[in-house]
């Protein structure tokens, strides 16, 4: 089968991946709501004003980093990523508990102006980048 395109379950007829009824046997093919897709959330302007309780997508590869001493060769993220849920905010971040079974506790999102570490300079702090969870990703976590 070719790319872009869907077997018939019933018949085995191949069609385009929009097709409504197979042209075969007239069998209905079921689609997800267009509010349960797949979809990316918006991104967040203003994390100040982010409320208690509310469901927060922190982008992967975002926040602080930690470079090699050749700062051109390698850089590690030291960020986190997932999604969490919004305990408090405060000056330069967001405390949060991380909606993975795996992790637990409570963690600081880092979002304040980007700096050197005082504590070492390899250590880069940059906020992170934080979208709103998806429709579907708040059903899964209601």
């Amino acid at each position: 089968m070719g790319r872009g395109q869907k077997t018939c379950p019933d018949c085995g007829n191949t069609t385009g991946p929009r097709t409504y009824q197979c042209s075969n046997c007239q069998h209905k093919f079921t689609f997800k709501p267009a509010g349960l897709r797949t979809q990316i959330g918006k991104d967040i302007k203003d994390w100040r004003e982010l409320e208690n309780g509310e469901i927060i997508r922190v982008v992967q590869g975002t926040g602080p980093v930690w470079r090699s001493h050749d700062e051109e060769l390698e850089e590690q993220s030291m960020g986190y990523a997932g999604l969490f849920r919004v305990v408090q905010v405060i000056d330069d971040g967001i405390l949060a508990h991380s909606l993975k079974s795996s992790d637990a506790g409570r963690v600081m999102i880092y979002m304040g102006e980007e700096e050197r570490s005082k504590v070492d300079p390899r250590l880069l702090k940059r906020p992170h980048k934080l979208r709103k969870a998806t429709k579907k990703e708040l059903l899964v976590h209601a």
